[in-house]
Protein backbone atom coordinates (compact mmCIF):
# COMPACT_ATOMS: atom_id res chain seq x y z
CA UNK A 1 0.00 0.00 0.00
CA UNK A 2 3.41 1.99 -0.18
CA UNK A 3 2.07 4.16 2.87
CA UNK A 4 -1.81 4.96 2.05
CA UNK A 5 -3.90 4.25 4.45
CA UNK A 6 -6.68 1.62 3.25
CA UNK A 7 -9.76 0.55 4.76
CA UNK A 8 -9.14 -2.59 6.96
CA UNK A 9 -11.13 -5.57 5.22
CA UNK A 10 -11.89 -8.91 6.28
CA UNK A 11 -9.45 -10.37 3.88
CA UNK A 12 -6.93 -8.02 5.25
CA UNK A 13 -7.57 -9.37 8.93
CA UNK A 14 -7.54 -13.02 7.67
CA UNK A 15 -3.91 -12.17 5.96
CA UNK A 16 -2.85 -10.45 9.06
CA UNK A 17 -4.22 -13.27 11.16
CA UNK A 18 -2.13 -16.19 8.99
CA UNK A 19 0.95 -14.21 9.04
CA UNK A 20 0.70 -13.60 12.88
CA UNK A 21 -0.16 -17.67 13.84
CA UNK A 22 2.93 -18.82 11.33
CA UNK A 23 5.41 -16.85 13.15
CA UNK A 24 4.03 -17.69 16.47
CA UNK A 25 4.30 -21.25 15.30
CA UNK A 26 7.64 -20.99 14.73
CA UNK A 27 8.26 -19.86 18.38
CA UNK A 28 8.30 -15.89 18.15
CA UNK A 29 6.36 -13.48 20.16
CA UNK A 30 4.69 -11.54 17.42
CA UNK A 31 3.32 -7.70 18.43
CA UNK A 32 1.31 -5.76 15.79
CA UNK A 33 1.76 -2.42 15.78
CA UNK A 34 -0.55 0.84 14.97
CA UNK A 35 -0.80 4.78 14.94
CA UNK A 36 -2.79 7.32 15.65
CA UNK A 37 -4.43 9.87 18.25
CA UNK A 38 -7.04 8.04 19.59
CA UNK A 39 -8.12 3.44 20.30
CA UNK A 40 -11.10 4.70 17.69
CA UNK A 41 -8.38 6.28 15.19
CA UNK A 42 -5.50 3.25 14.97
CA UNK A 43 -4.05 2.79 11.47
CA UNK A 44 -2.31 -0.79 11.42
CA UNK A 45 1.35 -0.67 10.18
CA UNK A 46 2.81 -3.79 10.44
CA UNK A 47 3.67 -6.36 12.65
CA UNK A 48 7.25 -8.28 14.09
CA UNK A 49 8.67 -11.37 15.55
CA UNK A 50 10.59 -11.53 18.20
CA UNK A 51 12.82 -14.03 19.82
CA UNK A 52 11.99 -14.95 23.60
CA UNK A 53 14.28 -17.01 24.66
CA UNK A 54 13.68 -19.25 27.39
CA UNK A 55 14.48 -18.20 30.61
CA UNK A 56 16.08 -20.65 32.97
CA UNK A 57 13.72 -20.69 35.55
CA UNK A 58 10.68 -21.62 33.80
CA UNK A 59 11.72 -25.45 33.40
CA UNK A 60 11.50 -25.75 37.10
CA UNK A 61 8.34 -23.89 37.35
CA UNK A 62 6.90 -25.88 34.95
CA UNK A 63 7.85 -29.20 36.25
CA UNK A 64 6.36 -28.07 39.89
CA UNK A 65 2.95 -26.95 38.71
CA UNK A 66 2.82 -30.19 36.51
CA UNK A 67 3.85 -31.85 39.95
CA UNK A 68 0.85 -30.36 41.85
Amino acid sequence: YHGTPVQLTDENIREFLMDSNQMAAKGLRVIAMAIGTSLDDLVYVGMVGIIDPERPQVALAVSQLKAG
